[in-house]
């Protein structure tokens, strides 16, 4: 079996082990599927336009490209608007090229990585949920998804640092993400690269992005302004901002369903926090969904940013402070047959004793 060569500094040279067969079967049925259903990006029509704000920056974005060829005279909004359109456009590019065939295969091709890691745990048909997200939920939902997924796998597994790069560009599809991806990369990564410029970068420039973002949210909501309305009648500034949480949204607007699957996600996340402060393989899940739960009341995709997180706790993936916490090599893919045994806080002080 392949295995990962450490250097002296700590990092890996990835090889990653296969995916559970049935897990890669179920992914392969999903793309199969929304290939055969015509599941496109994003629509850009004039409807779409007015009802998705989305479409509507994109379709913003394609109209100043095409007068000025250029957005940077645009305040710094519009540079964030800019890297979001830049994805919607790659894919109506893929579209072109290979309708939803060509589409849903790169989709299958993002989701690979985060399901080889959950193939490797006690728990591998957890993962089961990424190609049920492909199918269920838009393509912009499930790249929310795996921008968190590609920071924790460059932090964790690999040394590829392009799963940075598409992770902060994927982020930036939602504030909500671009706030979780920023903590984690500020007070997690540290602690398996230190010293990392690339991972201070990061956190640099989403705080930036994050920042910007949210002081337009605000200023918009304490406005009144167009597209800044309150679900909650007379709500202003930040009650009226939590008032449009996705949560909050769901069963206001009688989508039981949708509510639930996120009512569920921040559940789970509450008992991995009840669950790490006891055993110290879990370290890393309590300060991800302490720091990340304002991202669960903010307008937008910030609960499904948090998915793969979940799913890593509930496949029983150890996920220390600390590598050293693993008895292992910090970035090797936990494995069925050289499992760590769960060690509580109280355990440890016993052994220290």
């Amino acid at each position: 079996m392949r295995t990962k060569v450490q250097s002296s500094r700590g990092s890996a040279t990835d090889n990653h082990p296969s995916i559970d067969w049935r897990l890669h079967t179920v992914l392969l049925a999903a793309w199969v599927f929304v290939a055969t259903q015509g599941k496109t990006f994003l629509s850009l029509d004039a409807e779409s336009i007015a009802t998705d704000g989305y479409a509507a920056q994109v379709a913003f974005i394609q109209e100043v490209m095409a007068e000025d060829g250029s957005i940077l005279h645009l305040k710094p909004l519009y540079w964030i608007h800019g890297a979001r359109a830049s994805v919607a456009l790659a894919f109506t590019a893929l579209e072109q090229l290979g309708g939803a065939w060509l589409v849903g295969f790169f989709f299958y091709l993002l989701l690979k990585p985060l399901a080889r890691v959950l193939s490797e745990s006690t728990r591998p048909l957890a993962g089961i949920a990424l190609p049920i997200a492909m199918v269920a939920l838009s393509y912009r939902s499930v790249l929310v998804v795996a921008s968190i997924g590609y920071l924790v796998l460059y932090i964790r597994y690999t040394d590829k640092s392009w799963y940075l790069a598409l992770s902060l560009l994927l982020a930036n599809l939602s504030s909500g993400a671009v706030l979780a991806s920023m903590l984690i990369a500020g007070f997690i990564g540290p602690n398996y690269r230190k010293n990392s410029y690339l991972l201070r970068a990061y956190a640099i420039v989403a705080c930036a992005s994050l920042v910007i973002s949210l002081q337009d949210k605000v200023q918009g909501f304490l406005a009144g302004d167009a597209g800044y309305d309150s679900t909650i009648r007379g709500a202003t500034g930040i009650l009226a901002l939590l008032s449009r949480s996705t949560i909050f949204i769901s069963f206001s607007e009688g989508n039981i369903a949708r509510g639930a699957i996120y009512i569920s996600i921040l559940a789970v996340a509450l008992f991995a926090i009840i669950q790490a402060g006891r055993q110290i393989q879990y370290g890393a899940y309590l300060r991800i969904f302490i720091l990340t739960l304002p991202a669960f009341f903010l307008e937008g995709l910030g609960v499904l940013a948090l998915l793969f997180p979940v799913l890593m706790f509930s496949a029983n993936i150890p996920f220390p402070l600390k590598p050293k916490a693993l008895n292992r090599r910090p970035y090797s893919f936990v494995r069925k047959t050289h499992r760590v045994p769960l060690q509580t806080r109280e355990s440890r002080r016993a052994a220290q004793t």
